[in-house]
Parts: C-alpha cells; structure tokens; sequence
C-alpha cells in the first residue's frame, strides 16, 4: 500500500512540473497543532520534518529547513510546541523570507481509530488562506497519509507562484471518500534534523545539523545491526507507523536539546517500531557518523 501511494505522488510530481526555474517558491512548514489526544503532542515535530524531508527534493521548490524554523522560532520567542496564531506565522514567513507557509493540524480518534491529518497554505504576503488538502484514516496508516497529504499539497504549491488569489479562504481539499465534517469533540481550524525521504522523487538527504554531527560514534556498530536486522524482519514483522514517527520526533527534540544518547534511544525505538520510516533511520546513521 505505501509503496503505490508513493507511486501516485511521483506520477502527480511528473504531471504538475512546471518549466525548469532559476528560483523555486520559497515555502516553510510549520510545526503541527495538535488537535486531541495530548499523548500525540510530540507528533508535531516529527509529522513537520516528514513533509520538509518529501518536499525539499521537489526542483520547483525551496524549503527552509526545521533548523532555520528553530532558530527564528527562538528569536521570535515562540516555542517550537506551541500553537502560532496566524499573525505570528506571517511574521516568521517574513523573517524566513518565504512566500508561502504549511500551517498543518492532526486529530485522532481512538475509540474509532480514526486519524485525521491536514494543512493549509498561506501566503506570508497576504495572510490568506491559498489552498490545502485533508485526509484522513487508521494509525496503521499513519505513513501512506503522510504522502497522501504531501501529494494533495503540490499542485496548490506549484500554482501559487506569482501570489495566486483565486482559492483564498477555500477549505482544504479532501480526498476522495473523506468525511465532510470533523467529528463532534474536535477543534476547527483552518492549519528539523535530517531525514531520509520517503517519496519516489526524493534526492540524497540534507546534510546533517550541528547536534548530530558532533555526536560521540560509540554504539555505531550496534545501531548497524539493529537497522539490519529491521529491515531484514520488514516483511514479516507487524509495524506500528503511529508510534514510529512519534518515537522519531522524540529523537529530534533530543537531537535539538543535543541529549545524543536520548535521541539514540528513540531513533532505535522508531526504526524498530517500522523499518520503513527511513526518517528515523537515516537520523540514526547520522548519529553514528
């Protein structure tokens, strides 16, 4: 299933790719809000740095990386897991120097098991809402939604070149067979280290920031072999994709504190939890480097 999502979102790339330009369109992500359950809280970091690492690679666009969005946070005062309002999102827009922000917000229901993920575009120039994308299914699918949402992103983000107005205060788009409605008991609202991309349209990895760098490479062969032997039990082993990225973001507010065994901890922990999310996996290498 992940890799026919991941199909579908290289197909759109090659559709929607707009003629070759000196200069992309200058977007950030924001970190997420999240809109329920508070044992997700964390989520926001990791679900943030999974749609910077799928978009960066994209040749039409430039994205800030979750380092930069760190240091302007802290200028601004404005902690990193804490909600911006609309008027404090423009403003790091401006300071960032983007054209457009991705304000993104999660909301699950456990008794139904039932994830709703989603984000909006704005332009920093205006303030108003350009477009966005919702989706929404089982934690199980936690990933697959990740690149669904990265793929209803695009072609709002590749349109909007030059400020385009049309779709200002629109809903975010859903996907085909989505509910209409938040459930009742949910928020309304319209809205980092390195990692590997998942997308099929993905490049080399960033290079790793500061805090990873300089990390100690004790533990380095035993986080080879624990990478090994995930990927050799991917096909037989159950995976838990929720509790893998939350693992993962756990690892980079450790990288971002610079607690290095911390974040090897909980990389390790995501990995294990899914192979797949090569995120988690390629932070942990960069640990060992």
């Amino acid at each position: 299933m992940r890799r026919s999502i991941l199909a579908i979102v290289a197909v759109l790339a090659a559709l929607w790719a707009p003629p070759a330009s000196a200069d992309g369109t200058r977007i950030a992500v924001l970190y997420f809000e999240n809109q329920g359950n508070p044992e997700l809280e964390m989520l926001k970091l990791g679900l943030a740095q999974m749609l910077i690492t799928d978009l960066a690679p994209q040749p039409d666009l430039e994205v800030i990386e979750r380092s930069r969005l760190n240091e302007i946070l802290g200028e601004l005062e404005l902690q990193k897991t804490a909600v911006v309002d609309a008027d404090s999102a423009v403003k790091v827009g401006k300071v960032l120097g983007v054209e457009f922000l991705i304000q993104g917000y999660y909301l699950y229901f456990e008794p139904v098991d039932s994830l709703v993920v989603g984000a909006q575009i704005v332009s920093v120039e205006t303030g108003a809402v350009v477009g966005g994308f919702r989706t929404q299914g089982k934690q199980s699918e936690f990933l697959d939604l990740e690149a669904k949402l990265v793929a209803g992103l695009l072609p709002t983000l590749r349109g909007t070149k030059g400020g385009t107005e049309s779709e200002s205060g629109a809903a975010p788009k859903e996907e085909k067979g989505d509910v209409k409605a938040a459930p009742s008991g949910g928020l309304r609202r319209g809205g980092g280290s390195g990692g590997g991309s998942r997308t099929a349209t993905a490049s080399a990895p960033p290079e790793p920031e500061p805090s990873t760098v300089d990390a100690p490479d004790e533990g380095a062969g035993a986080d080879e072999q624990a990478m090994a032997e995930a990927v050799a039990d991917d096909d037989a082993a159950p995976v838990d994709s929720l509790g893998a990225a939350l693992a993962f973001s756990e690892g980079l507010d450790a990288l971002d504190r610079r607690d290095i065994p911390r974040a090897r901890e909980a990389l390790r922990r995501a990995v294990e939890l899914d192979p797949t999310l090569d995120d988690a996996r390629t932070a942990l290498a960069e640990i060992t480097l």
